[in-house]
């Protein structure tokens, strides 16, 4: 298995790991969480951790701090990373749901929905696409 496949395997809904670190969202090899200097991360943490009966050890070490109001940030590399946390929670959240993503569009279907479109061989499933907007009156998710 490839080392970033094992990881998010290793800590989507880890039990030991969100007792560890409370909630978070994994995007990748990133791994955003609240309040790391509550739950001791002011470096790196380590967590001990089983997958398929094979112990592995994983380190965090705390990159950076993002507040949301970086959003409306003129530097376009801090709104970004706030973007990048919106889009995996929302992506985390339809992978709990058990929905499929459709490559890395943030478009999503529910596999146990298909239909078939009488009289062609077309198969139809219920899905949802999700971005989030900067407007004027403050950010919004469109669904």
């Amino acid at each position: 298995m490839e080392s970033t496949q094992r990881f998010r395997t290793l800590v989507i809904n880890n039990p030991t790991l969100r007792q560890a670190v409370g909630p978070y969202v994994i995007s990748g090899r990133t791994l955003f969480t609240q309040h790391p200097q509550k739950i001791g991360l002011k470096e790196e943490l380590s967590v001990g951790l089983t997958l398929q009966e094979t112990r592995y050890t994983v380190t965090l070490k705390l990159v950076k701090q993002v507040q949301m109001g970086d959003l409306r940030s003129a530097n376009g590399k801090q709104a970004a990373v706030v973007y990048q946390f919106l889009n995996n929670m929302v992506r985390n959240f339809f992978y709990q749901l058990h929905y499929t993503e459709i490559g890395s569009s943030r478009k999503y279907f529910d596999p146990s929905s298909e239909q078939n479109l009488k009289g062609a061989n077309v198969k139809i499933y219920k899905g949802f696409s999700t971005s989030f907007l900067m407007l004027e009156k403050g950010l919004f998710c469109r669904v």
